[in-house]
């Protein structure tokens, strides 16, 4: 839900000090009750209706630096979260961890990039081309044609390829970890 603005709060203060219930005032301004009731608790405790000022540390990284990471992210996919970090040309010294949940909350996760066989245009056509040529073919034709898959054996290499890519994409050019 939004946050109520402080015309508002000032108005269902005004409403309750004369004399309107809390249901009738949520009512009419399509709140919650229990948001009139605690905003009228604040008001009686400290006679005013303006949020008090938040706590925390403020964040180390501007706007424009989050959308940097997340711009050269998109640009490159398959940089690491400590490449996108050196990259940076923001003078601040930031954490991998941050940069990370930058990321993140954007939608850009870490996952494995899928693995599939490149092919160029002049392939894609050469495929297609000899799918359409045998569109026809009946059980018989089909019955004399050998499939074999060529695979390729690494002993000892498990290597993963990483991407930083948004749910949804897994199998968009881009991202594929080409083979």
């Amino acid at each position: 839900m939004t946050r109520l603005s402080l015309e508002i709060r000032d108005k269902i203060v005004k409403l309750f000090e004369e004399g309107y219930s809390q249901v009738y005032i949520a009512k009419k301004f399509g709140v919650f009750s229990c948001a009139v009731q605690k905003l009228l608790k604040k008001h009686k405790e400290t006679k005013c209706v303006e949020d008090k000022p938040k706590t925390g540390r403020p964040s180390k990284l501007s706007i424009l630096d989050k959308r940097a990471i997340i711009r050269e992210s998109k640009r490159y996919p398959f940089k690491t979260a400590n490449e996108i970090k050196k990259s940076l040309t923001c003078t601040k010294n930031v954490c991998t961890e941050t940069v990370k949940r930058v990321l993140r909350k954007y939608g850009l996760m870490g996952r494995i990039a899928v693995k599939k066989p490149f092919l160029n245009r002049r392939h894609k056509k050469n495929r297609l081309e000899y799918c359409l040529e045998r569109r026809d073919w009946d059980a018989t034709k089909w019955g004399k044609i050998l499939f074999s898959d060529e695979c390729k054996l690494c002993a000892g290499l498990r290597s993963r390829q990483y991407v930083r890519r948004p749910a949804g994409q897994r199998i968009k050019e881009k991202y594929l970890n080409k083979t």
